[in-house]
């Protein structure tokens, strides 16, 4: 009896392990129905055992090996799921869900070319993946085709309405194409479905500050450095722009003293932070900035100008042409620094060197009616009146609505004794708001 219990107790535990090992399974259709179930149950892992169990036994179906290639994406195996897709594509089944998985499956492997190749193939066969129109659009971004991209998000949005990832893509490509109001009404519904999006704010200030709506630009930013603790220096850098540009050029100095604790070594925001004291009429304090920038490495003709306009500011007027002569030797087609070379020569009554300057501005750009005006003044300083005249004639084709023009015009006419004309262009002046040619009128153009 005790030897045929034993043997009976064998006999169960073989039986068992046999179960264990070799699991009777239910037949191929109703297993596969399990896995799908299992599927759109979201339980892709007990899915991908059965299906793997399926083909395991020899059941070879190329739906198999894309309902398993679709549970390996969900679990972030990319490379199994594309193996998966490409033995069924092999087999000869190329179905929707084969290019929307793979299409997805690649883009996430950074294979863009064949991921867009699918992905485009699953759009043209019509369809209503979300994350297939919407990685699609974000490699037309990449390319930077915006038309194509939009199209793509317009498609998405209805299929997610509630994802401000989206909105936020579709506004990055408007604002790609310089179209200010569509992106940031799409930012702004991005923050309303998220307030804590930064990347919401940040993009709505990088519209508003490209369409010089700065105010808004810079309440954005700071909604941006409240939520972290510590902003990145693109961050500072936008915002210390944001500043100078609304004339806040305190605000503009901390920043930029922030950005120069953080690159040291970089001129250039030293160069920035001294045009907010050269703004704020801290000359010195803008001419230390400005020499440390060029100590740095910086050497640009707009910084060049700005230490010329410190050193006029500073009565320094030999230093100032110093500095424009550099701007000339870099540039020899800078207008701005032969104008204000010319003023300063004007000043000095180097009437010769001015009209010389000023004509150098004309050559390059006939069109500015200051620069014949001006020379104009040269021209009478030497008492060439005929010329100057000549000028004034220029100035006042070029704007006809300046009453400066007119007045000094005539002021030449009466030293040439032509008070009839200068009695006009006094009148003219006037009627364009001059009061001190309305005293001219009165003092010399009424009839004794």
């Amino acid at each position: 009896m005790v030897v045929m219990r034993k043997l009976f107790f064998a006999a169960v535990f073989i039986t068992s392990h046999a179960a264990y090992t070799q699991p009777v399974l239910p037949d191929p259709e109703t297993a596969f129905a399990l896995a799908q179930k299992k599927m759109r149950e979201r339980k892709f892992q007990e899915a991908q055992q059965d299906l793997t169990q399926l083909i395991n036994a020899g059941h070879l179906h190329p739906d198999y090996f894309i309902k398993r290639g679709i549970c390996y994406y969900q679990l972030n195996d990319n490379v199994r799921a594309i193996s998966d897709f490409n033995a069924a594509e092999t087999a000869g089944l190329t179905t929707l869900e084969l290019h929307e998985y793979r299409g997805l499956a690649l883009y996430h492997r950074h294979e863009l070319e064949k991921a867009a190749n699918d992905l485009g193939q699953a759009v043209q066969i019509g369809t209503r993946n979300y994350e297939c129109l919407f990685y699609l659009g974000q490699l037309k971004s990449e390319q930077r085709e915006f038309t194509e991209a939009i199209a793509l998000y317009n498609r998405a949005i209805p299929l997610a309405r509630s994802n401000p990832a989206t909105y936020i893509a579709r506004g990055k490509a408007y604002l790609e194409q310089d179209k200010y109001k569509e992106a940031i009404s799409d930012f702004s519904f991005a923050i309303r479905l998220d307030p804590n999006t930064a990347e919401g704010y940040e993009n709505r200030a990088l519209a508003y500050f490209r369409s010089s709506q700065y105010e808004a630009a810079t309440s954005d930013f700071q909604i941006i450095e409240s939520m972290l603790d510590a902003p990145d220096t693109d961050i500072l850098k936008t915002l210390s722009d944001l500043y100078f540009n609304t004339g806040k050029y305190d605000k503009a100095i901390d920043y930029y003293s922030k950005l120069i604790e953080a690159e040291p070594t970089s001129g250039k925001w030293y160069y920035k932070r001294g045009r907010c004291h050269l703004e704020r009429n801290n000359f010195q304090a803008a001419l230390r900035d400005f020499n440390v920038a060029q100590s740095a490495g910086f050497d640009d003709v707009a910084l060049n100008l700005d230490k010329a306009r410190a050193f006029v500011y500073l009565k320094d007027q030999k230093a100032a042409l110093l500095e424009l002569d550099k701007v000339l030797e870099k540039d020899k087609r800078n207008t701005k620094a032969y104008y204000n070379r010319a003023v300063i020569k004007e000043e000095q009554k180097d009437y010769e060197g001015a009209w010389f300057d000023y004509s150098r501005v004309i050559l390059l750009d006939p069109n500015d009616a200051m620069a014949f005006y001006n020379r104009a003044n040269c021209k009478a300083g030497m008492n060439d009146f005929g010329a100057g005249i000549t000028d004034l004639d220029e100035a006042i084709r070029l704007d006809p609505k300046n009453a400066s023009f007119y007045k000094q015009r005539g002021n030449l006419y009466y030293r040439m004794e032509e008070k009839d004309k200068a009695c006009f262009d006094w009148r003219k002046a006037a009627e364009f708001g001059d009061a001190k040619a309305r005293f001219q009128v009165e003092e010399y153009c009424k009839k004794k």
